[in-house]
Formats: structure tokens, C-alpha cells, sequence
């Protein structure tokens, strides 16, 4: 499985089939044409991943780590963000610590600051006829 997406990613690179024979499967023998333009990160990551033997190539997980991997990769796709992401199916999880959560709350009880009164606003000053007479509606 792993390496069938390996393959896939050298086609996609390549833009055209894995190898031209099937000989060339086994062994290994790929070449990247001179006219695909990819960087020198990308030739590396190329070349750890299609390596004939098992034991000899590059893991999924540092794959994860290699400079080419992580180059321009969108923040939800990190490693420490797709952690946070499985965590969430356990009730408990939280990215905030209980004491940040608590400030938040206490935060919350507090009322806010009462506005200053800004004269030609609202109910106007006193004196300017702002007062209320009993029987009238506001």
C-alpha cells in the first residue's frame, strides 16, 4: 500500500506512467527527465522512496518530516494539528487547559464597564429635558 502511493506520487511528479517496463519495476531503474522541472528536495524524497527493498526505504512517518513534505503544507495538515484534530473524539479533550477555560468563565460573570455618557447620544444630559415625567412612555 505504501508503496503504491509512493509510485503514485513519482507519476504525478513525472506526469506520465511509473516505469516504461515492467523489468524495470523490480529493479527499480527510474529516471527523471531532464524537461520536469522539480526541485532538489523533491529528486531526494524521490529517491528514498523508490528504493527496492522494504527495510531500506523511507517510512510514512519520515516521510512526514522531509523538507519537500513539509514545504508550503497548509497548517491543518502538520502533524501536531491532525493530533489535535483525532484527540477530539475523546469528551475530554480540550486545547485550552482547565485554568484557561476558568478565566474565561470568570471573565464571563464580569460585567462589563458602564459607557460614558456621550452628550447628543442616547438619553442626553441631564437638564436637557431627559428626565422622565410620570405617565410618559420611552
Amino acid at each position: 500500500m505504501e508503496y503504491a502511493a509512493r509510485g503514485e506520487l513519482y507519476k504525478h511528479v513525472r506526469r506520465d506512467g511509473r516505469f516504461s517496463e515492467d523489468d524495470n519495476i523490480k529493479h527499480v531503474q527510474y529516471k527523471i527527465p531532464e524537461d520536469v522541472n522539480i526541485s532538489q528536495d523533491c529528486k531526494h524524497l524521490l529517491s528514498l522512496i523508490l528504493v527496492a527493498k522494504p527495510v531500506e526505504r523511507i517510512t510514512i512517518a519520515e516521510i512526514k518530516k522531509h523538507p519537500w513534505f513539509l514545504k508550503n503544507l497548509q497548517g491543518e495538515l502538520t502533524e501536531t494539528a491532525q493530533t489535535a484534530y483525532f484527540e477530539k473524539e475523546n469528551q475530554s479533550f480540550s486545547i485550552q487547559t482547565a485554568e484557561e477555560i476558568m478565566k474565561i468563565v470568570a471573565d464571563a460573570k464580569t460585567h462589563p464597564p458602564v459607557s460614558l455618557h456621550i452628550g447628543g447620544f442616547g438619553w442626553g444630559e441631564k437638564g436637557m429635558g431627559a428626565e422622565r415625567h410620570e405617565g410618559e412612555e420611552y
